[in-house]
C-alpha cells in the first residue's frame, strides 16, 4: 500500500478506538481478513463495473475495489460505505497493492 493508504488506515483505527478502546485493532483484523479472502480467491467476486469488483469488509463499513489484470490483482480503492468509488468525493484509501495469482 502507498503512504497515504496507510495514513487513511491508520486515522480510520485512531476514530474507532476513540469510539471504543480496541475497536481500531478489530477494524484492522477486519481489514486485513478481507484481503486475506481476496487472495485466496479473488474470482470470487463479481464483476459490477468497468471489470472492478468488490469485497466486502465484514462488521465495519469498508469496501475494497480491484481488478484483475492476468496474472494480477490490482486494489484501487478501499472505501468508507458512505463514498463514491467516482474519482470526485472519496476519502478512500489508495491502494497500490498488487498480487502475483499462482
Amino acid at each position: 500500500m502507498d503512504f497515504g493508504a496507510l495514513t487513511h488506515l491508520d486515522e480510520a483505527c485512531q476514530w474507532y478506538n476513540r469510539q471504543r478502546p480496541g475497536l481500531g485493532d478489530a477494524f484492522l483484523v477486519s481489514i486485513a481478513e478481507a484481503f486475506t479472502k481476496l487472495e485466496q480467491n479473488p474470482e470470487r467476486y463479481r464483476v459490477l463495473y468497468k471489470g472492478f469488483r468488490r469485497v466486502l469488509v465484514e462488521r465495519f463499513p469498508y469496501k475494497i475495489f480491484y481488478q484483475m489484470k492476468g496474472d494480477n490483482v490490482i486494489v484501487f480503492r478501499v472505501l468508507h460505505h458512505g463514498r463514491d468509488f467516482d474519482g470526485g468525493s472519496y476519502e478512500g484509501i489508495s491502494c497500490a497493492y498488487r498480487r502475483r495469482m499462482a
